[in-house]
């Protein structure tokens, strides 16, 4: 051990002034580690093999920063988990003001899987801005299903693939003239399920469990497999025929085209059913086109 303490009346580890800071602010509670104030970081790991900061098990928050100049926590590469907390019966992490990003996440992964990855509700009470929402399904038809292809409902769901109250899986096919009414998104990837062995720290007794998560796969989704599935936002949507920026585009057979019109004793009456969105490019014919998917 670097430092080691095995009993302290007050706080473990107290550092009263790091550098010149340009404030500092006490604590009366007896810390495992306090910092009055640092001129730099308050707490910096050049590298760690495993976790950069793990809390196996706290009373209150895991983390807690009160106020920051900069980053309130700041990981800059991890192997595995950049902040780990195994239990807390308080917030798992809690930034009390920040200056710029409550919290920034960023990965390395071409699928950018995931800057934030819950099982569970996320509440934002200023509003929520996603670039664009999706799902994910299992493909219970007989065709192979590849990025941009249009999908339908084909009937019920998965529950607890990923576990016990995990995020349930729709069974879905692909698109065609027969299903178009139960348009449901448009294929982003495949999907495989990983199994990772997490270490839980009860007191002096260590136990492991397996988290389960959807990650990125190559190639198509054949019949049963899993896939991500992009239901609001843009979206990269196969295309058959002209359509031009702006037009709403309708699921063909197994391709998004142009909605058809008819005119009945003068009134031009348009198809509704199996709207997959609004074109926000002009199409070339064929191939990918960009489209905002709001199914209906």
């Amino acid at each position: 051990d670097g430092v080691h303490v095995d009993s302290s009346g007050d706080n473990g580890v107290y550092v009263y002034n790091a550098g010149t800071p340009t404030t500092q602010t006490g604590s009366i509670d007896k810390n495992g580690f306090q910092v009055n104030g640092a001129q730099g970081n308050g707490l910096y790991v050049g590298r760690a093999d495993l976790d950069g900061v793990k809390v196996g098990t706290t009373g209150l928050e895991g983390v807690y920063v009160y106020n920051a100049g900069a980053d309130g926590f700041s990981v800059f590469f991890a192997g595995d988990d950049g902040v780990s907390v195994g239990s807390a019966v308080g917030d798992g992490v809690n930034v009390y003001q920040a200056g710029d990003d409550g919290v920034y996440a960023n990965t390395t992964s071409a699928s950018n899987e995931y800057g934030i990855y819950t099982p569970d509700k996320i509440y934002a009470g200023a509003g929520y801005y996603p670039s664009k929402m999706g799902t994910f399904g299992r493909n219970t038809g007989s065709s192979a299903l590849k990025p941009g292809d249009l999908v339908c409902i084909s009937g019920g769901y998965e529950e607890n693939v990923l576990g016990e109250g995990g995020i349930p899986v729709i069974n879905i096919e692909k698109a065609d003239s027969r299903n178009s009414a139960a348009i449901f998104g448009v294929v982003e990837y495949k999907v495989y399920v990983r199994e990772e062995i997490e270490e839980i720290e009860e007191m002096e007794e260590g136990r492991t469990e397996v988290q389960k998560s959807f990650r990125h796969a190559d190639g198509d989704a054949m019949q049963g497999d899993y896939l991500s599935i992009i239901v609001f936002g843009p979206a990269d949507v196969k295309v058959n025929g002209e359509v031009k920026t702006g037009e709403s585009v309708i699921a063909g057979d197994g391709y998004a085209r142009k909605i058809k019109t008819t005119e009945i004793n003068g009134i031009t009456i348009a198809e509704n059913t199996g709207v997959i969105g609004k074109a926000l490019e002009d199409s070339r014919g064929s191939g990918m086109l960009k489209v905002f998917v709001n199914c209906k």
